[in-house]
């Protein structure tokens, strides 16, 4: 029993160093198509997390990275996201939504239809980068991870330390399943605003599940 209690304990300590190294901040290579993952919007806007994710692919955008912005996510939430960029001055004709997903899962797949053999930069929170990566090799989408500073979307190291854990319960699930709808896990865990767990489906919201 201790040996299973350390194995898990190992299991934990060692994905939690994964995740932080997959999201420290790189330079981003160029591409065709800075694909933003979706978070929650809140009375129609942004939040905080998501507006620091849309600011930073603007920069990109602005850099010349890559021609054009998808924005992924659940019901209105790339709405959303394209009127914010609007304000950001990335022009109506370099943006894309894609309003059919509900989890990372779902979002690796919008990519693989909407942006098949492109060069896509993958634009999200820190935490998220492992999991984006670990999943676009699943379905066979290929991808750079392009995270912002981390100080861009998460104010506290509290929330910081809850993403991540939920990020460890989350990468572990989707390894153990195959890459269909996790509907299993919608049911299960959904992050509110603050980063903090809830019981709850979280169908219609536009999340990291």
């Amino acid at each position: 029993m201790h040996r299973l209690i350390a194995l898990a304990v190992l299991a934990v300590a060692a994905t939690w160093v994964r995740i932080a190294i997959a999201g420290r901040a790189r330079p981003a290579p160029p591409g065709d198509t800075v694909a933003v993952f979706g978070a929650p919007v809140v009375d129609g806007r942004p939040s905080r997390e998501l507006a620091g994710r849309l600011d930073y692919a603007a920069e990109l955008w602005k850099e010349r990275r890559a021609p054009e912005i998808l924005c992924l996510g659940g019901d209105d939430g790339p709405a959303a996201m394209r009127t914010h960029l609007l304000s950001r001055g990335v022009p109506a004709e370099a943006l894309r939504v894609d309003g059919g997903s509900h989890s990372t899962r779902d979002e690796i797949g919008a990519l693989r239809r909407l942006a098949p053999g492109r060069r896509v930069l993958a634009v999200s929170s820190p935490y998220h980068m492992l999991r984006i990566a670990s999943e676009a090799r699943r379905q066979g989408v290929s991808l750079a991870t392009c995270p912002p500073p981390v100080g861009r979307v998460t104010l506290s190291s509290a929330t910081r330390l809850r993403q991540t854990a939920r990020e460890v319960v989350a990468l572990w699930w989707y390894a153990l399943t195959p890459p269909l709808r996790d509907q299993a896990f919608d049911s299960i865990v959904t992050k509110t605003e603050t980063g903090a767990f809830r019981w709850g489906s979280f169908k219609g919201r536009d999340t990291n599940e």
